[in-house]
């Protein structure tokens, strides 16, 4: 070996260019980059994980929801009656109601 060996920059010229094609040159490790990738999937599963709370949430309010409907629709139809003779038949039942929420205004005042 000669002097000149050892004034070779080994980042320049043909064996920089073969670290370089190895990722044997760059600065990270590979540690770091196997971490980049790591958050980037975590993020990843992090919005999946979002997606998927989203969408169940979103069922669970539909269900309750339709629950809600058939409860006003049954508590409709029992107490707003259709046609008139219901409405006969229903009105001491309405009368009895109206006195109740007089009743009450009247103690909470």
């Amino acid at each position: 070996m000669n002097d000149s060996d050892e004034d070779i920059d080994p980042l320049m010229g043909p064996i920089a260019d073969l670290m370089a094609e190895h990722n044997l040159s760059s600065k990270t490790t590979t540690t770091t980059n196997i971490q980049k990738s790591i958050e980037i999937l975590d993020q990843k599963i992090n919005i999946l994980d979002y997606l998927s709370f989203l969408n169940i949430h979103l069922l669970f309010k539909d269900i309750f929801n339709y629950i809600l409907d058939i409860q006003w629709y049954n508590y409709m139809k029992k107490n707003f009656p259709k046609n008139e003779q219901e409405i006969f038949l229903n009105h001491s039942q309405i009368y009895s109601s109206l006195k109740k929420l007089i009743f009450f205004f009247i103690v909470s005042i």
